[in-house]
């Protein structure tokens, strides 16, 4: 009789270990989901916020043609400036940046450093104002301009940011694109 009870107790720890090793199983499994999930989110992001600086880079260009001005007016050798979609209009709107990142590694962490943090406004769009209700985000957006020609210049958006899980770990996402003056007059 003692030992069935023996046996009893010894088959119901064996039966509560594997239901703990489940459980915590598939509580890791959930965790590392759940990074997963972040780290992608915020590649999607910032390959966004970079295609939206292209996009805003194209719109100040045709807005140089539509003034008569000349198509690559504002944007100079080697230029780093900050977009946003009220950056069309005038020099006094883009905001030059004094380093610009280049083939170093290194480069990124002297631009990030100056460049400033976006923000979503009350209407859910990014840019930098920090007047009104304005939130927070971890991205720093910059474009670069590179005149290729005088009539073709490559524009490099990059997005970086600060991931939270590994701070000392600056981030990035950069596409670029080549746009041509093929409405400037030559």
């Amino acid at each position: 009789m003692r030992s069935t009870r023996g046996q009893f107790i010894v088959e119901g720890m064996i039966a509560m270990g594997i239901i703990v090793s489940s459980v915590l199983g598939i509580f890791s499994l959930a965790i590392s989901a759940l990074r997963t999930s972040s780290v992608v989110t915020d590649q999607f992001i910032a390959a966004n916020l970079a295609a939206e600086g292209l996009e805003v880079t194209k719109n100040i260009l045709d807005s140089n043609v539509v003034r008569e001005d000349s198509w690559n007016e504002n944007f100079s050798d080697n230029d780093c400036i900050e977009v946003f979609y009220e950056s069309m209009h005038s020099e006094s709107d883009l905001r030059h940046l004094l380093t610009c990142d280049g083939p170093s590694e290194n480069d990124i962490d002297l631009t990030f450093g100056e460049a400033r943090f976006l923000r979503i406004n009350g209407e859910g769009l990014y840019d930098y104002n920090e007047a009104g209700e304005t939130t927070a985000t971890i991205f720093k957006r910059w474009i670069q301009i590179r005149p290729l020609s005088d009539l073709k210049i490559r524009a490099i958006a990059t997005v970086a940011w600060y991931d939270p899980r590994h701070p000392a770990e600056i981030r990035s996402s950069k596409i670029a694109t080549d746009f041509i003056g093929w409405r400037a007059e030559q």
